[in-house]
């Protein structure tokens, strides 16, 4: 059978948010799958410090992590191979922004802080992906950063920050939403990565979301979990069942089964 690169989102893809688990079936798939010799990376919205809290870090050797939508690229030993700096001239403008709002914001870096004391729309949405909140409060002083996420009840209000020249803006799928610099992505990441292993771009990709979405678009076989967006759905060439009903076993044995009939 013809090895092939899986890469799989985090939060509502491999992890169940309802229960912060990865399903048995996921974890058993996933070491099958490993064993048969495929590459498998993660391609995430969190970051690298993030990932490696959670439980999937030890379900298998990982082959590489995407994070922080695109702009921070590992090897499978965990050591950067590419990072973006954000633009700060841009950070400034949606600092502005996000005051006019009264919204917080969450400035992703070494150390990662926030703008203002975090209340019960930030909590709500770390209850999603039960990444910690930073305890640090404090203005932004053009520390370089990787990502922000900003937080609000209204999607609105998320997306205004498209308004902004040269910014991206992924809502997640509670009250809050990742900002990026316009043309930093998971697929530019996927790029990178398979520009620095030297070989040509081709994977499968596993996704739920809007951030999700480059990713899917250009994967050999984009995969779509049963819980996700429906626009997601729309371009994906595989639907499986929700991430809670084994979504992922049943999404690799159907891309495995694809994989060897088409060689």
């Amino acid at each position: 059978m013809k090895k092939i690169t899986f890469i799989f989102d985090l939060d509502g893809t491999l992890i169940d948010p309802a229960k912060y688990e990865v399903p048995n079936s996921a974890m058993k798939a996933l070491r099958e799958l490993h064993a048969l010799g495929h590459r498998c990376c993660i391609a995430t919205g969190r970051s690298y410090d993030s990932v490696m809290q959670t439980m999937v870090k030890d379900i298998i050797p990982w082959d590489g992590f995407i994070c922080s939508n695109g702009q921070h690229v590992l090897n499978q030993f965990g050591q950067t191979i590419d990072k973006y700096v954000m633009d700060t001239q841009r950070i400034h403008q949606a600092v502005a922004l996000a005051k006019s709002f009264d919204m917080n914001i969450q400035f992703q870096g070494n150390p990662s802080f926030m703008l203002k004391e975090i209340d019960d729309v930030v909590i709500k949405a770390h209850s999603f992906f039960h990444e910690p909140i930073p305890t640090l409060i404090k203005e932004y002083e053009n520390e370089p950063l990787d990502m922000l996420m900003i937080y609000h009840e209204d999607v609105e209000k998320l997306l205004s920050f498209r308004n902004i020249p040269g910014l991206e803006v992924y809502c997640g799928r509670s009250t809050y939403a990742d900002v990026v610099d316009m043309g930093q992505s998971k697929f530019r990441g996927i790029r990178v990565y398979f520009e620095k292993i030297g070989e040509p771009i081709e994977y499968v990709a596993f996704g739920d979301s809007d951030n999700d979405m480059d990713m899917i678009a250009n994967a050999k076989i984009g995969v779509a979990m049963g819980n996700a967006t429906q626009e997601l759905k729309e371009i994906s060439h595989i639907i499986t069942p929700s991430v809670d009903q084994d979504g992922i076993a049943w999404g690799i044995s159907e891309v495995l089964q694809q994989i060897k009939a088409f060689g």
